[in-house]
């Protein structure tokens, strides 16, 4: 699944480097988020439970 030439950008596709920056800070966001929810889960799940 690698998307060469996507219709949505009407640019030539010049800017190899921004748009590889752009996929890494997207993949890093999404990295946090998802860590950031389990943690939360973890917490809530440690404070209802309680010490299991």
């Amino acid at each position: 699944m690698s998307i060469t030439a996507s219709p949505s950008t009407p640019h030539p596709p010049r800017r190899g480097r921004v748009r590889k920056g752009i996929g890494y800070l997207f993949r890093l966001t999404v990295a946090v988020l998802s860590a950031a929810a389990v943690l939360a889960l973890y917490y809530v799940v440690l404070t209802r439970g309680g010490s299991r």
